[in-house]
Order: structure tokens, then sequence, then C-alpha cells
């Protein structure tokens, strides 16, 4: 993963999982931070559920209840 990512206000650091925001720094857990580089990656556009399974789970068996829980706190975090 990359160094430094800008997302909005944002400032994403995917190697320590640390995103900051006006000078805080939060600490997401490694699966949320790979969904979240892989959206940067893939901004404006269309992101199947299929298609984030297999580029962040690698293809692995995994429930929707599980892509989205990983969704909704990046959702609650980035909306601070």
């Amino acid at each position: 993963m990359s160094n430094t990512i800008i997302v909005g206000d944002w400032v994403v650091f995917p190697s320590n999982n640390k995103l900051r925001f006006n000078d805080t720094d939060y600490f997401v857990e490694p699966l949320a931070m790979e969904v979240l580089v892989y959206f940067s990656r893939h901004q404006d556009e269309v992101i199947s559920r299929d298609e984030l399974i297999e580029s962040v789970w690698h293809g692995r068996v995994v429930g929707d209840h599980a892509v989205y829980r990983i969704i909704n706190k990046l959702r609650k975090i980035l909306a601070i």
C-alpha cells in the first residue's frame, strides 16, 4: 500500500492503519484500511460487493454482513 492518501479532509496512512483529521488520529483494523484504500483507488466508480470481496478478501467466502460491517465502521469514522 502507498505511504499517504488524501480522502477529502482526511490524511490516510495505510502502512499503520491510521487516519488523521484535524490533528486527531483514528485507527482502523487492517481489513477496513484495505477497503478504504480500494475505494480511494476507484473513486467515481461503482464497485460491486463481489468485486470488493474478490479484491480485498481475495475471493474468500464471506457473507454480506462482513462487508457491510467494515463499510459501516469506515462511515462512522469518516462522518466525524
